[in-house]
């Protein structure tokens, strides 16, 4: 990218899709990386936090049935009883793993509810992380990796709540959906979540989902009977949280989701509309990896298209993901991006783009560069925020992660959210599935602690500010932390109307012309010159269909 940091907005308080008549429960929703202008495409998505009232996704709550206890961590649905782990390495900690919220799914067909009509059950002991759905091929991974980690029977999710909580604590809930990143990543053993319930002093119940991705989940097949399948997964997964998250603690009236990359397009759409009506088809697309895989013919129907594609291996699907426009991000010249990217984009409408980045300083070899990161991931900040106003909390993201320490790229927060994760393509795990965790340094672990925290206290009030008293923050992760700018005056986050955000490093850190520099998180003007970049983006909002 060409931004030595990244950018993401935060939001809450709007009506979400499908209204129904009933009173719906309040949910927020957080993202990072949605770009409201890409929302079109299944092959990029961009960067974003919001928050709404998920209407669609209220549900009549099953009678309640006892929950689990200090001593006894089964959870009882009534159709089936799930036993959680307690782990010695976070103690306070009971999780479930593998939470089935959806029949095993049938390959480019929209994912079943489970039947959860009561009956004579066993207990299933949830101790170990489920595999995640099948990942995408990437080669830039090392000579093990070919593509295919995972399993196709991976609608499940992961819960984590206090050992203390039970079916009456009504915590909050915060919810993930998983970025795109090909094959190894996408393990919830790299995503610690049980550490984040553990470290919090803010009680909370925090869930992860996986879904149906890469080929299998983003593939758009022209005239398909189940479009956006990966969207319905999510879907599914949410409506499965409002009717049971209470047996295990928290409360379906606070449900906050929060994710990266595909994960937050995923939160955008559950904002901003129908999933049958968001994704692109994209012929070129879908062409390539019919004839990839031995199931294209001029004479099929796409149901029978289909079909060839149901019976194809898996592993060479995931191949055939990598060649195409689903996971690895190249940068061909700009224009060819752009068709790519926005099939509806005119020459005219190209040519205005070029001219305006090369008249703001961008060198021809950088434009598709810049294209991608203002329009994919930048620019949705700036949207939102003109939508949402005062209810928007922006923040740009800049400490660089292990695999590059000159910039924060695409997923570096991964680092430091996640206990020293190291799973992004630069960092070349040896085998398919693996990831190895940094510890983190004490200043890494500071601002850790001060992210989390703001995420958290979002879950639980609709506010990222921490609530502060005279004797320092009394929220979350902040009692442990010094939450001051450089000249010692507190921190407030300021919403988008002011025109500033939080720029987030640890200590002595940061990139760019900021690297190194004393002080860690701080408060910044917005971009002006982006900000005007971005408004003739919007302006072809109409074009591209977003």
């Amino acid at each position: 990218m060409t931004a030595a940091g990244r950018e993401f907005p935060l939001a809450k308080g709007s009506p979400a899709v499908e209204s129904t008549p009933r009173d719906p429960p309040a949910s927020y929703s957080i993202g990072f990386l949605l770009g409201a202008i890409a929302l079109g495409t299944a092959s990029y998505v961009a960067k974003s936090h919001f928050s709404s009232i998920a209407d669609s996704l209220s549900t009549r709550s099953p009678t309640l049935v006892p929950s689990f206890s200090p001593s006894n961590t089964i959870v009882d649905l009534g159709y089936a009883s799930y036993r959680g782990l307690l782990n010695d390495t976070v103690p306070d900690v009971v999780s479930w793993l593998g939470v089935p919220y959806g029949l095993p799914p049938r390959r480019f067909r929209a994912a079943q509810s489970l039947d959860e009509t009561p009956q004579k059950h066993n207990i299933t002991d949830l101790f170990e992380y489920p595999q995640p759905c099948v990942q995408g091929w990437a080669p830039e991974a090392g000579l093990d990796d070919r593509g295919g980690a995972g399993s196709e029977d991976c609608l499940k999710i992961n819960i984590h709540a206090p050992k203390s909580a039970n079916s009456s604590s009504s915590l909050p809930v915060l919810v993930y959906i998983h970025a795109v990143i090909p094959t190894y990543i996408i393990n919830d053993c790299h995503r610690p979540f049980d550490n984040w319930v553990q470290r919090s002093s803010t009680p909370f119940v925090a869930v992860s989902i996986y879904y149906r991705l890469s080929v299998l989940g983003f593939l758009a097949a022209p005239e398909s009977p189940d479009k956006g399948v990966h969207a319905g997964d999510g879907r599914l997964a949410l409506r499965f949280i409002q009717r049971h998250i209470r047996s295990f603690g928290g409360d379906p009236e606070r449900v906050t989701i929060m994710g990266q990359s595909a994960g937050a397009g995923s939160v955008g759409l559950h904002l901003v509309g129908s999933f049958a009506n968001s994704p692109v088809h994209l012929p070129a697309t879908w062409n390539f990896v019919t004839k990839y895989v031995g199931c294209s013919h001029w004479t099929w129907s796409i149901l029978r298209t289909l079909q060839c594609l149901r019976d194809v291996d898996h592993v060479k699907l995931s191949q055939a993901a990598d060649e195409g426009m689903f996971n690895v991000i190249a940068l061909p010249p700009f224009e060819h991006w752009a068709r790519a990217t926005y099939p509806k984009l005119s020459s005219n409408d190209i040519r205005i783009l070029e001219n305006l980045y090369l008249q703001s300083g961008f060198s021809p070899e950088n434009l598709t560069d810049a294209g991608l990161s203002e329009g994919l991931f930048k620019c949705g900040t700036y949207l939102m925020g003109n939508i949402y106003g005062s209810r928007v909390y922006t923040y740009r993201f800049d400490e660089p992660g292990p695999a590059n320490p000159e910039r924060a790229d695409h997923c570096a927060d991964n680092y430091i959210l996640f206990e020293g994760t190291r799973v992004t393509l630069q960092n070349r795990p040896s085998s398919n599935g693996t990831t190895t965790f940094t510890p983190l340094t004490p200043p890494q672990r500071a601002l850790s602690d001060e992210l989390i925290s703001h995420f958290i206290t979002f879950a639980a009030s609709g506010s990222p500010n921490v609530p502060t008293s005279s004797n320092g923050p009394t929220s979350g992760f902040a009692s442990k932390l010094n939450l001051n700018n450089a000249v010692g005056e507190p921190k407030v986050w300021p919403d988008y109307t002011s025109g500033k955000r939080l720029v987030f490093r640890a200590e002595g850190s940061g990139t760019g012309t900021n690297k190194g520099t004393e002080g860690g998180s701080y408060i910044e003007e917005l971009n002006g010159a982006e900000i005007q970049r971005c408004k003739t983006w919007e302006t072809l909002a109409s074009t591209i269909q977003v």
